[in-house]
């Protein structure tokens, strides 16, 4: 099968998808952060970054017949370790979820994942 090497512009929709899925790449990227001793960051700022990354991108999710749950996630104070990790697991099931559109957005740009973040190469 012979590869596409350039989509045809329609009306500037193209761009407007080309643009939409190197957002959510970027933003993907910045939101679910895996820290240096394998878990995922859940700082209150990251708290804030999910949220907001959710209700951005809910439209993918949807696109790909997939209702994200409402998620627990809860600001946690100094020391309190119970709270961040059930934040975390919060994070990480929502992180099994949305790699799922953020692969399918690096298929559509034609570049592969960030190796941070996936532990393969498109072929």
């Amino acid at each position: 099968m012979e590869k596409v090497e350039k989509i045809e512009k329609v009306d500037g929709k193209v761009d407007v998808l080309i643009e939409l899925c190197e957002s959510l790449k970027r933003d993907y990227e910045e939101t679910f952060i895996v820290t240096d001793n394998g878990t995922i960051s859940a700082s209150n700022d990251n708290i804030r970054k999910v949220q907001e990354f959710i209700k951005t991108y809910n439209s993918f999710f949807r696109f790909e017949g997939i209702e994200v749950n409402d998620l627990d996630l809860e600001s946690a104070g100094h020391r309190q370790i119970r709270t961040v990790n059930k934040t975390k697991k919060e994070i990480l099931k929502l992180l099994g979820v949305a790699n799922h559109i953020y692969i399918k957005a690096c298929k559509l740009l034609d570049v592969q994942p960030s190796a941070k973040h996936f532990s393969a190469t498109f072929i």
